[in-house]
């Protein structure tokens, strides 16, 4: 049950003192939705929901459709045509993640989803990312005073001799949060300083 875990941290550290969500039983995996998560998240997550749906679109065409869905407001729900087929697989598959996903969307205190409290949820995972980033940062800055690091986003820029312990700290950062990370390494060619 790692992703139980992950998900009752996520809502203290990230709902707490935010927004008003009723935090009932129910809205926490049942133990067949969670090994369903882990299965998705088992190799590449796109691919896997892009079987689910049965779409042929590429992935990064998908990836976009995917972000959408899950940034966007809560869908009205007196609008009968105000479905995707994101949102329908990603109900039919985790029901619970989704039902929490529309109540952060919603007004703190009621469950009105109309506003701009749909921009949480990317906040929250802006704010998780760049802690997970930050921290992997600080713990290599420790050990190795000297390393050279510069962060984009979701990206730490190292030297080349420095690209194995920054993977090293990047698994044992992200496996602190069980979250299973998901990264590769790109080489890029510095250009020479023509002073």
């Amino acid at each position: 049950m790692k992703f139980s875990n992950t998900y009752r941290h996520l809502l203290k550290d990230e709902l707490n003192n935010e927004t008003a969500i009723p935090l009932s039983p129910n809205l926490f995996p049942s133990p067949e939705e969670i090994m369903e998560l882990e299965r998705l998240l088992e190799g590449d997550f796109y691919t896997r929901l892009m079987e689910e749906i049965g779409t042929d679109m590429e992935r990064e065409e998908f990836k976009g459709e995917f972000f959408h869905f899950l940034y966007r407001p809560a869908p009205d729900p007196d609008k009968a045509d105000d479905t995707d087929p994101v949102r329908e697989a990603f109900k039919a598959l985790l029901p619970s993640i989704l039902h929490l996903l529309d109540l952060s969307k919603c007004k703190p205190g009621t469950l009105n989803p109309w506003g701009d409290y749909y921009k949480w949820i990317s906040r929250a995972m802006i704010s998780l990312e760049s802690k997970i980033m930050l921290e992997c940062c600080a713990n290599l800055w420790e050990k190795y005073p000297d390393l050279f690091l510069v962060t984009v986003h979701d990206c730490i820029k190292c030297l080349p001799q420095d690209v194995g312990k920054v993977k090293e700290e990047l698994e044992r950062t992200y496996a602190k949060y069980q979250v299973p990370p998901k990264f590769e390494v790109k080489h890029h060619r510095i250009p020479n300083n023509p002073n």
